[in-house]
């Protein structure tokens, strides 16, 4: 190592600056209608900044939309809908070096300015800069068109068909980076990438969708006070999808990207092709009855096949009802003049689900391999072909949702206070699930229609809307919760650390180890020991290695050791579902990973010319294990974290702190102290409940008494923010809102703020 040079350098502030970008909008909007004919004419342009200030990277976004519709007689009459848009997105093609980050005081350039490194470690923010760009280049085109043909009185027949094409062009260019020095410029290390390493990547996707529908519908008033409809029809989907991309390596010039500059033979070239296609058919009825508007009924029923199933499991029939009861317009409810609107109605059906299963799982895939030896002087690829690892089952079939609900809609007051309520329950009887098969199966066995899930739940909703002199105001929010249970898992009930799906138990439940304080005292760490032997947790200690200030975790089987799981284990007699001990030595249940109690607060008023609104949301309760190495305190010394574990860790004068002793090497032969502590447990599950502005807007209208003198029917400007303040018990610092797993990628990204100036213009 040459020189490592410290500076004060805050590796966030260096790959972000000021945490600021700029973004810029515009639309335009033209239209007009006469009897027969009326249209809206659209553009809009978006140049959208990136907060990174390293590397080329931004996106920018054009598009324009026609809408038409004319009628050509009482009978007939045609709508349709085009659009066209562009996006090009670039970024730098090294971005996932954000992820690696780099350390506190580590210099961003040499002494005059180039690309430095310490070693083997580069400053990550020159890799981002000259290592390239990752293009990526969209152009689609939506078209959708809606025919109303008239065939008889109370007769119609509407067909729609809409057609999504896309064209995805994806250059990336991995350049060789050749100047990198130590700080003085004394020494040139090692090419990052080295010129060998460096490629050019071209590929193109095409996506191609239709969707058709066609259905009769009849409508008849009877007698004044029976009302009847009646739609039969039919549905069509289909996507046909085509990627294929090529790679050259060892390029001649990092100056211009083309696919003839690589230098090395045909074995430093790579061709690889995607394609797909799946269908979706359907006919469907539905049947409408009301009597005086005050008793409704509605009854429906579907077939539905897709291309996904084996042909003898592709079809399968759904239907359901529902009926309604508009109490208020009761004889009996007229002189109850403060209520408007009282309704109760109730809902029971059935609907197919065919997530979780691949386009083509009902077919025996081959899995090809022509790599050869080298005979005679020349290359000889003999080619291989063997089954592919999972298994195919023929017998899978759409899961079957069995839904009911119950509800009351009120409204009173003249309709200024408005209320919902419904509760629901759900129930899925043929879940696909992975199956579990003895190891000596010696493949991956095919998901099968062996699982039962129920769903419970309800949600409410309440909103006033009212005015006070010249004053008109809104309030408004919504609640809703949802529990869930896996009631048969197919047997699979041996439980783990981590995220599970386990019988018994709702989907991704956590479990883990249970917290039993802190080592304070040597002869702590001595009876502590004594459960090393046989224990099979997370990085567990060795008995010698146990130092003050570690966490501490119970032996709940009392087995005289920690363990992970076991099949001849059980916890404390508990038992599953189907009343069977569960498999989980002395691993906890710590709750679900779902949110729960969302919910949603909006209000606004309305005062002369000024508008404002806010909207609020968040959780209320959500059970989060959210522990890597960007949320553990120096869970990798070289990466840059943020502070908010600074002066919270265990030491012999801070023996009560929040969080176990900080160790950043090895320490009596042992470095996993880190994975060991903060491994999930109850101690190390966070509150994930939070509550966000997600929205707010004022607006000012100015007077038509003016606009008018510029020719301008109507003219606002407003100010808006978008996720401008929460408030969390997250204790990472990151977005309440990310996934357990903050890792890298796009998790890594920063949160926008966003803050909009606009002008509403209408002529």
């Amino acid at each position: 190592m040459k020189d490592y040079t410290f500076f004060d350098t805050n590796p966030i502030d260096m790959l972000w600056g000021n945490g600021r970008a700029i973004s810029n909008q515009h639309d335009l909007s033209l239209s007009a209608r006469n009897d027969n004919l009326g249209y809206r004419l659209s553009f809009g342009y978006l140049n959208d900044g990136s907060m990174l200030k390293w590397g080329e990277n931004y996106s920018k976004r054009y598009n324009t939309r026609l809408a038409v519709d004319y009628t050509f007689s009482p009978r007939l009459k045609i709508e349709t809908n085009i659009s066209l848009e562009k996006n090009d997105v670039v970024v730098p093609t090294r971005q996932d070096q954000i992820n690696y980050g780099s350390q506190p005081g580590f210099p961003v350039a040499t002494v005059n300015g180039k690309p430095y490194a310490w070693g083997t470690q580069p400053a990550r923010n020159w890799l981002l800069e000259l290592g390239g760009e990752n293009k990526t280049f969209n152009n689609r085109i939506f078209l959708n068109t809606k025919v109303e043909l008239n065939l008889a009185k109370d007769l119609n027949l509407i067909s729609q068909v809409g057609y999504n094409w896309a064209v995805t062009d994806v250059q990336t260019q991995y350049k060789y980076i050749s100047e990198i020095y130590n700080y003085t410029e004394t020494y040139q290390y090692q090419a990052n990438p080295a010129q060998s390493q460096s490629y050019y990547d071209r590929g193109m996707i095409k996506d191609a969708y239709v969707n058709t529908n066609a259905y009769l519908e009849y409508k008849k008033t009877l007698v004044n006070n029976h009302s009847v409809a009646v739609v039969a029809g039919t549905n069509y989907e289909r996507e046909d999808y085509n990627y294929f991309s090529t790679r050259t390596t060892y390029l001649a010039s990092n100056d211009v990207p083309a696919l003839g500059l690589g230098l090395g033979d045909n074995t430093t070239r790579s061709n690889g092709e995607v394609r797909y296609q799946w269908a979706i058919a359907s006919f469907f009825g539905r049947l409408n009855y009301a009597y005086k508007e005050k008793y409704l009924f509605e009854a429906n029923a579907r077939y539905d096949g897709s291309s996904k199933f084996d042909p003898d499991n592709r079809w399968k029939f759904y239907s359901g009802v529902s009926a309604g009861w508009r109490i208020s317009q009761e004889n009996f409810m007229q002189n109850v003049s403060f209520i408007d609107e009282l309704k109760i109605r109730g809902s029971r059906g059935s609907v197919g689900n065919q997530a979780g299963i691949g386009l083509y799982d009902y077919i025996q895939l081959i899995d090809l391999n022509n790599t050869g030896p080298i005979l005679g002087g020349y290359t000889s690829r003999t080619v291989t072909a063997s089954p592919s690892s999972t298994l195919v089952s023929v017998n899978r079939t759409w899961e079957k949702i069995e839904s009911s609900n119950i509800g009351i809609d009120i409204g009173v007051f003249n309709n200024r206070l408005t209320a919902t309520f419904d509760y629901f329950w759900k129930k899925n009887k043929n879940m696909l699930l992975p199956q579990t098969n003895p190891a000596v199966l010696g493949a991956t066995a095919p998901t099968a229609n062996i699982g039962v899930l129920k769903v419970w739940g309800w949600e409410m909703s309440l909103g006033w809307r009212d005015r006070i002199g010249n004053i008109a105001y809104h309030l408004g929010g919504s609640l809703t919760d949802n529990s869930n249970k896996l009631v048969n898992y197919g047997g699979a009930n041996v439980v783990t650390a981590g995220l599970q799906t386990i019988e018994g138990y709702p989907l991704n439940s956590y479990f883990g180890v249970k917290y039993n304080g802190r080592i304070q005292t040597d002869q702590q760490a001595t009876d502590y020991a004594a459960l090393v032997p046989g224990s099979s947790i997370q990085s567990m200690p060795g008995a010698t290695q146990m130092i003050k200030g570690i966490n501490m975790y119970q032996d709940i089987n009392g087995d005289g050791r920690l363990t992970n799981a076991g099949a001849n284990q059980y916890l404390l007699g508990k038992k599953d579902a189907n009343g069977n001990p569960i498999a989980d030595g002395d691993i906890v249940y710590l709750g679900r990973s779902d949110p729960r109690y969302v919910f949603a607060i909006n209000m606004g008023f309305e005062w002369k010319n000024f508008d404002f609104s806010a909207v609020f949301q968040g959780v209320g309760q959500r059970n989060i294990y959210r522990r890597s190495d960007w949320s553990t305190p120096f869970g990798t010394i070289w990466q840059g974290h943020a502070d908010w574990w600074v002066g919270k860790t265990w030491t012999p004068e801070n023996p009560n702190a929040e969080l176990p002793i900080l160790t950043t090497a090895t320490n009596k032969g042992f470095g996993g102290y880190g994975s060991y502590n903060y491994q999930i447990s109850d101690w190390s599950m966070q509150n994930g409940a939070y509550v966000r502005l997600k929205n707010i807007v004022l607006g000012y209208t100015i007077s038509q008494d003016l606009t008018k003198k510029i020719r301008v029917d109507k003219l606002r400007v407003y100010v808006a923010a978008n996720d401008i303040w929460e408030w969390s018990k997250i204790k990472d610092a990151w977005d309440p809102e990310q996934t357990p797993f903050i890792v890298g990628g796009a998790q890594r990204y920063p949160f926008y703020r966003l803050l909009t100036f606009g002008v509403n213009a209408t002529f």
